[in-house]
């Protein structure tokens, strides 16, 4: 195991961006969400073209609820070539998609 970073969160965290800011670039990973079953209730069911279910609560949570930051590190991630997440990289997918999954997010 090659550990390129020992923790994703020590530069950057999507709790300290806004909801645009997230928007245009994606900072949350699924896998390191956590949250109520309040929360799933408000976000269920997911649009029909919702493409990250992880990105669509991590926004709707950040607003309208309180969200927070654990700092202590309790998984480890193994990431490879082909993740379908971006994790805060390089996007591949066309600015003009980006856009208008930004928007249809938000509407």
């Amino acid at each position: 195991l090659n550990i390129i970073q020992n923790e994703y969160y020590t530069n950057k965290s999507p709790i300290d961006k806004s909801v645009w800011g997230n928007l245009v670039k994606d900072l949350w990973l699924g896998c390191c969400i956590a949250f109520r079953r309040v929360i799933l209730l408000a976000t269920l069911p997911f649009p029909k073209k919702a493409a990250a279910h992880d990105l669509w609560i991590a926004l709707y949570s950040q607003l309208h609820f309180k969200c927070g930051y654990y700092p202590k590190v309790i998984q480890l991630y193994r990431r490879h070539e082909n993740t379908v997440s971006f994790a805060g990289g390089k996007s591949t997918h066309k600015l003009l998609y980006r856009i208008n999954y930004s928007l249809y997010l938000v509407y």
